[in-house]
């Protein structure tokens, strides 16, 4: 939950995106995260910053005002927050709406894994984030965070939601390439375009609509992007 400041616009919320995505690294402890998330949100975007888990309970607090030890000390020890508040951890979870990155720990891998062989595959395996946005409807793509040095002479599996044209593929596969790796291939579960991934899922023309993708910035405001709200009616 965020008090954001009228004067921010769509440049300096980019801005402020890569200097998040440097921060919320899942190879680092959440508990290293969350101040340094903080520290780059107040003030540059916000007076306030809380950051709740999924039942609401408030987990990180950092106020830029006067009495700030006070202030989050009193939003630290609050009840959590209630469940049909819009902001709230677990309707936001139920919408789909973007949330910040998670650390990647051994509760993921146990939910996402099928069986006890890729639980162990999981557990194994190194994650990482790259973050690849347009800043203009139609534009190119362009690299807000790219990928870890520590990938050089290691195999890599890049892996996306979806691919049509695969301009964004190419540019994460140009940037993983550049730090050498021993091996790069490609992923995605569903592909729509002519494209074609190392891997892939499921194969449609449908137009796939991705609930945690629905919002882009214009104007400094987050809006439902054109081509998804032309198909939501």
């Amino acid at each position: 939950m965020t008090t954001a400041r009228s004067a921010a616009d769509a440049a300096g919320r980019l801005e402020l995106l890569m200097a998040v995505a440097a921060v919320a690294d899942a190879t680092h402890p959440l508990d290293d995260v969350m101040p340094r998330l903080l520290g780059e949100l107040v003030p540059a975007m916000a007076d306030l910053c809380m950051i709740e888990d999924a039942d609401g309970r408030p987990v990180a607090v950092r106020y830029g005002g006067t009495d700030a030890t006070d202030v989050e000390a009193a939003l630290l020890a609050r009840s959590p927050t209630a469940a049909d508040a819009a902001f709230a951890g677990p309707r936001v979870l139920a919408s789909g709406r973007a949330v910040l990155l998670r650390t990647i720990d051994d509760g993921v891998h146990r939910a996402a894994a099928n069986d006890d062989g890729e639980l162990e595959l999981f557990r194994r395996l190194d994650f990482a984030s790259m973050i690849v946005t347009r800043q203009t409807e139609g534009g190119e793509p362009v690299l807000v965070a790219g990928p870890p040095a520590s990938i050089r002479g290691r195999r890599v599996l890049i892996v996306d939601e979806t691919c049509d044209t695969g301009h964004t593929m190419r540019l994460a596969v140009n940037e993983v390439r550049a730090l050498r790796p021993a091996e790069a291939r490609t992923a995605v579960s569903f592909k729509t375009g002519p494209f074609a991934p190392d891997y892939h899922a499921f194969e449609t023309e449908n137009f796939i609509i991705l609930p945690w993708d629905r919002e882009i910035v214009q104007n400094g405001e987050l809006v439902t992007r054109p081509d998804y709200a032309a198909r939501l009616g």
